[in-house]
């Protein structure tokens, strides 16, 4: 990774926003691997400067479902990863997940970015 790498991740939830430099990047990662998040990768598109990778992605807390299809685009410079961006299709349920793992309450999916 570059030095300067940003992993950019929509909506005001826990492991949304920007995280900036190298640190701060596999920081939010591992927080997204403690929430019990498992990925298939579905695609890969390999352009000039980067890729495209298509995912699904699943985490279950209690009775919540937290499933989900992204896409997230790298983008190379200089033969490393210097920007990663979350492009989401598509969340079901994922504000009764948020409820019962942080206690969010119910009806603020607005705040959370994600939608039923």
């Amino acid at each position: 990774m570059a030095e300067d790498v940003f992993w950019t991740m929509p909506g005001n939830g826990v492991i949304s926003g920007k995280a900036e430099g190298v640190d701060a990047v596999i920081g939010k990662a591992q927080t997204v691997v403690r929430y019990g998040m498992t990925f298939t990768l579905t695609h890969i598109l390999i352009g000039q400067e980067g890729a495209v990778l298509s995912l699904h992605n699943v985490a279950r807390r209690a009775e919540a479902v937290f499933d989900q299809d992204l896409v997230t685009v790298l983008r190379v410079e200089n033969r490393k990863v210097c920007a990663i961006e979350h492009l989401h299709v598509r969340c079901r349920d994922g504000e009764r997940l948020l409820h019962s793992v942080i206690g969010l309450p119910l009806g603020l999916s607005s705040l959370t970015g994600l939608s039923n």
